[in-house]
């Protein structure tokens, strides 16, 4: 094509045709930068379709974690539910004026137990590094952010003061009061009439249900974000 052009220019060149030559180089350079944006635009076009198949495949990547997480969710609540449903009881027992016994001992060994998730995070640290404003569903990526930067960090600060309670207030109490103690599985009292009419072992039981409730409210709204942004990125396909 190159070639072709050239002859011609040199045509009319030899002819004398000067002024009919400059409009013909003047248009071929027209058709040069065309030429040129048109292949800018091509590989931008490129680019961007590259962008968004990547942007797809960590969305993807994100939608599995989700449900790896609220799979795990489900399990923790269950459980949460149901020792704070034995810490009840407990609790029952004693304001009525009741007397613990060693069929107590499983649950007594699930009042001090601490329950957490780990969230996966293999896909939103690749959005991260791909660029979350390069996504385009702006909505999408700010409860992205919300439940990965945000709501994570409140659960966990919630589980902490949890641990804070198991390891500084629970099992300096268990060392003290009971003979054995399995974790999550039995705790084995010295005297279960001193440890039923215990004041501080009342106490106890009840902050420790008061800080479960916190924790199960907050994992409650994760995991209810959590089916939101599943359903959010299947449609955003």
């Amino acid at each position: 094509m190159i070639q072709f052009l050239r002859r011609i220019r040199q045509s009319l060149l030899k002819n004398n045709k000067t002024s009919t030559y400059l409009k013909y180089a003047v248009g071929e350079i027209i058709l040069v930068v065309i030429g040129i944006l048109i292949a800018l635009q091509i590989n931008n076009w490129n680019q961007q379709r590259l962008q968004n198949n990547t942007i797809q495949q960590g969305l993807s990547e994100v939608k599995n974690n989700l449900v790896s997480d609220s799979l795990q969710m489900t399990d923790v609540i269950k459980r949460m539910e149901a020792e704070m449903k034995i810490q009840k009881e407990i609790i029952e027992v004693i304001e009525n004026g009741g007397v613990l016994d060693p069929s107590f001992n499983e649950n007594l060994g699930k009042c001090m137990a601490l329950n957490t998730i780990q969230v996966t995070q293999n896909g939103y640290q690749t959005l991260k590094r791909i660029g979350l404003e390069n996504i385009k569903n702006k909505e999408l990526e700010n409860y992205l952010i919300g439940y990965y930067d945000i709501l994570n960090k409140d659960f966990y600060s919630e589980v902490e003061d949890d641990n804070v309670d198991l390891m500084n207030v629970w099992l300096p109490y268990v060392r003290k009061n009971f003979k054995d103690f399995d974790y999550r599985n039995y705790a084995i009292p010295k005297s279960y009439e001193v440890l039923s009419a215990d004041g501080e072992f009342l106490i106890m039981l009840k902050i420790n249900i008061n800080n479960r409730e916190a924790t199960l409210k907050n994992l409650l709204f994760m995991q209810e974000r959590v089916r939101y942004l599943i359903e959010k990125i299947k449609l955003d396909k």
